[in-house]
C-alpha cells in the first residue's frame, strides 16, 4: 500500500496561483477564496479596480496594488494596525475615521497603534488610487 504524500508548504508563487484561480465572472468580475493565509502577502499586479475584499479571515503583513487602485474596500480585522501607501496622488481616500479629498504626489496614513504592533498591515499601491478605503471590523 502507498503512504499518502505529505503536503507540502506553498511556495509564494503557488499561494498567488492559488488566489489568482479564482472564478471569472459575467460583466468582468472575479472571485477568488481568499483563506486561509498566515502571514503572507497578496499582491495585485496590474493594479485593482471595482474590488471589495474581506481580509478579516486572513493574517497578512502585505498587501500591494501594483499599478493603481480605483474603486477599492479593504476591510481588515477589528484591532490589527494598518499604515497605507499611495505612490501617485489620490481622490476619495478613506483610512478608518480619517477622509482625503485629492492630494497629489505621495500620500501615507497609519493607525496610531502601527509602530508598536506586532499584527499590522501594510497596503501599498505603487500608482494612483481613487475611491479607496480602508476600514478595521
Amino acid at each position: 500500500m502507498n503512504e499518502p504524500e505529505q503536503a507540502k508548504p506553498l511556495s509564494s508563487r503557488a499561494a498567488s496561483e492559488r488566489v489568482a484561480s479564482g472564478e471569472q465572472r459575467k460583466g468582468g468580475e472575479f472571485s477568488a477564496p481568499l483563506g486561509p493565509l498566515r502571514g503572507g502577502r497578496l499582491v495585485f499586479t496590474s493594479g485593482a479596480s471595482r474590488l471589495t475584499a474581506d481580509l478579516r479571515g486572513l493574517e497578512l503583513r502585505s498587501f500591494v496594488m501594483s499599478g493603481g487602485a480605483s474603486n477599492v474596500t479593504l476591510h481588515r480585522p477589528e484591532g490589527v494596525a494598518a499604515q497605507i501607501r499611495v505612490g501617485g496622488g489620490s481622490t476619495n481616500l478613506a483610512f478608518d475615521e480619517q477622509r482625503l479629498g485629492t492630494v497629489g504626489g505621495e500620500v501615507s496614513l497609519r493607525s496610531p497603534d502601527h509602530e508598536g504592533s506586532p499584527d499590522r498591515y501594510d497596503i501599498t499601491t505603487t500608482g494612483g488610487a481613487s475611491g479607496l478605503t480602508i476600514d478595521a471590523g
